[in-house]
């Protein structure tokens, strides 16, 4: 069936919860993808996502580009990954490893336990290892504390010192003693999260996690807020950056679970890799109208 003329196809897919639009970059080529990710993901007027996953499988290996609902560039997405990931498989005869480029970022997936229609999979992926510190997530170094980045930005009340990481976008990560209630949460989501994310000190932005011990030994809670978007369900990249920080201070020495509101991911953080695992699904295709 011929496609309309100016309409692009489209599938939407989801990790937990944090949910993407996906489109071939052969097709879009020519179109405005700041504005296209605008409008597909508006939730009232668009499709409604979290991003949307430029994939050019022409380039050898693939390339997957992200931009955020607001537009902006996203660089590297840690559930969205696993989504293109699932759509490359897609095109193959059997489960195995595909490597691409997101963000520039190296990628390397591996799916297991895919459903009879391909539609949904356990997919992990293997990244290069976390980067540390202000010049890793292009932070103005005059405006934080050399110390540990204990500088004024960090000193709010229930805000206190803050590590960042870099896993192919720009995190900064607050853990905490003991699990927030409900009042701390919302004020993070509201208050902290969005003016640590547009502080001076970031030109660029920062994704900008929550996290805490949650019960058994491994386990953590994470609530994220991710640049250019505001609270989701889940963040990938989120859980790899809490992973290699919690390594980072002796806090974690092998796999842990990152519980968010969306759903459960495991990381490992090692100085040589990253690998994170989790599933991801495809829930529908359509068409959008370009024209």
């Amino acid at each position: 069936m011929p496609l309309p003329e100016g309409a692009l196809s489209f599938a939407k897919l989801e990790a937990l919860g944090n949910d993407f639009v996906a489109v071939e970059a052969a097709n879009a080529a020519g179109l405005d993808l700041f504005a296209l990710a605008r409008a597909v993901c508006d939730r009232r007027r668009g499709v409604g996502a979290d991003g949307l996953l430029a994939i050019d499988r022409a380039q050898r290996p693939a390339r997957v580009e992200v931009y955020n609902a607001d537009g902006s560039v996203g660089g590297f997405s840690g559930n969205g990954a696993r989504c293109a990931a699932l759509l490359l498989a897609q095109e193959r005869e059997e489960e195995q490893s595909l490597a691409f480029v997101m963000g520039g970022a190296p990628v390397e997936a591996r799916l297991a336990e895919t459903s009879q229609d391909g539609r949904a999979a356990r997919v992990a992926l293997t990244l290069p290892p976390a980067r540390f510190g202000p010049e890793a997530v292009g932070a103005r170094r005059t405006l934080l504390d050399e110390q540990g980045w204990e500088g004024q930005l960090w000193r709010a009340p229930g805000l206190g010192p803050c590590a960042l990481v870099d896993v192919g976008n720009p995190h900064l990560v607050r853990v905490l003693q003991a699990p927030p209630d409900e009042a701390q949460l919302e004020r993070f989501r509201c208050d902290l999260a969005p003016a640590l994310a547009a502080h001076r000190a970031f030109p660029a932005s920062v994704n900008v996690q929550l996290a805490w011990p949650a019960g058994a030994a491994g386990v953590w809670g994470l609530a994220p807020w991710e640049r250019g978007v505001g609270p989701t369900p889940a963040c990938g990249s989120g859980a790899m950056a809490l992973a290699a920080a919690l390594r980072r201070v002796g806090l974690a020495h092998g796999p842990v679970e990152v519980r968010m509101p969306g759903g459960a991911l495991v990381v490992d953080a090692a100085e040589e890799a990253i690998t994170l695992t989790g599933r991801a699904q495809l829930r529908f295709t359509g068409l959008w109208p370009c024209a």
